[in-house]
């Protein structure tokens, strides 16, 4: 096909404000992702928009297909959507007092 030009699951943008570390969460404009390397702020960062990620999470309990965001400040995953990145959902439940998540992500839609 010759207007093909990729399969989607990877995306090259700017490393945000900061800079990243790699498996940081990346959102660009509500599209949330994971950093595939280190990168100093406004470097070409390639962000892996698909598959399931283990992340910081906010101390709540989540219930396996919950919707989670990402507070970008915080660089952690929560429940909250107000003003936050719609990230995926709870690949796997997770205990209020457990620090981590598994989130599948949302394949890059916003």
């Amino acid at each position: 096909m010759k207007n093909f030009v990729q399969n989607g699951n990877e995306w090259e943008v700017a490393a945000p404000a900061g800079g990243v570390r790699s498996g940081d969460p990346v959102a660009v404009n509500g599209v949330v992702g994971v950093a595939t390397k280190d990168a100093a702020e406004g470097t070409l960062l390639v962000v892996h928009l698909t598959g399931v990620v283990s992340w910081p999470a906010e101390a709540a309990a989540f219930n396996a297909g919950d919707d989670l965001f990402l507070d970008v400040a915080n660089k952690r995953v929560t429940k909250t959507a107000a003003g936050n990145a719609r990230a995926g959902w709870a690949w796997t439940a997770k205990a209020a007092d457990t620090a981590w998540a598994n989130v599948r992500l949302r394949n890059g839609v916003k």
